[in-house]
């Protein structure tokens, strides 16, 4: 039974934890998932590295770890976790923006189609506006004021416009 050494056959010991050498750097660290690791190294590094890398990772039990190792990882995962909290606040944010950015852009079509139409209605009025005083125009006889041209309607129906 093999509790001591992850990277060799019949690991029966923690999967998470400290090792050491899962990495050539760095001597001593934390694995959430040690078992992914073997399973890397035994699928990409040479079978001439795998004993040697089998033999010097090995599970530290906590008293093991040195006080400024452990400080440090506790600062560590703090700011992971802080990390991992804002990155979905962030996401979150990004996704309410994207929302609003599409109800944007559907507004602005929606502002572009209706000044167009209300440019046509525009256009349309304008053109029968000229033709309604062209028209009103041509009712009234050269030389004659509006207002007399008004009374002489009035007298012709006979009725008086209230005050």
């Amino acid at each position: 039974m093999n509790l001591t050494h992850p990277l060799l056959p019949d690991y029966t010991g923690p999967t998470e934890g400290w090792f050491t050498f899962l990495h050539h750097k760095q001597p001593v660290e934390y694995s959430a998932n040690v078992i992914e690791r073997r399973d890397y190294v035994l699928a990409h590094k040479p079978s001439s590295e795998q004993r040697i890398r089998g033999l010097a990772c090995q599970f530290l039990s906590v008293e093991h770890i040195p006080a400024y190792l452990a400080t440090a990882w506790q600062t560590y995962d703090t700011a992971r976790q802080t990390l991992d909290t804002a990155e979905r606040t962030y996401a979150t944010a990004w996704q309410t923006y994207d929302t609003a950015r599409q109800t944007l852009d559907t507004a602005r079509q929606t502002l572009d189609t209706t000044w167009q139409t209300y440019d046509t209605a525009r256009q349309t009025y304008d053109t029968a506006q000229q033709t309604y005083d062209t028209a009103r125009l041509s009712t009234v006889l050269p030389g004659t004021p509006w207002a007399e041209l008004y009374d002489e309607a009035k007298k012709a129906l006979r009725f008086e416009v209230p005050k």
